[in-house]
């Protein structure tokens, strides 16, 4: 799953959300403008963070491009 504003709290509430309800392997790519210091897993959901701004249209299609070759 790739979540943009994903350090926002709206967004740590669709983490927590799909964490839970995902059996076993997955892995939630959070993207936002600045990224903290944050966890590594929920659970057993991995987390993946991406600084991203998401009006530079270049870069949302290299990280959908590169999330697509690593995750299919």
């Amino acid at each position: 799953y790739l979540i943009t504003g994903g350090t926002g709290g709206i967004a740590r509430a669709f983490v927590a959300r799909i964490a839970a309800a995902c059996d076993g392997d997955v892995t939630l790519v959070l993207a936002a403008r600045r990224i903290a210091a944050s966890p590594a897993s929920i659970g057993d959901a991995r987390l993946e963070y991406r600084a991203l701004d998401v009006a530079d249209r270049a870069s949302v299609d290299a990280l959908v491009a590169d999330l697509l070759r690593r995750h299919g």
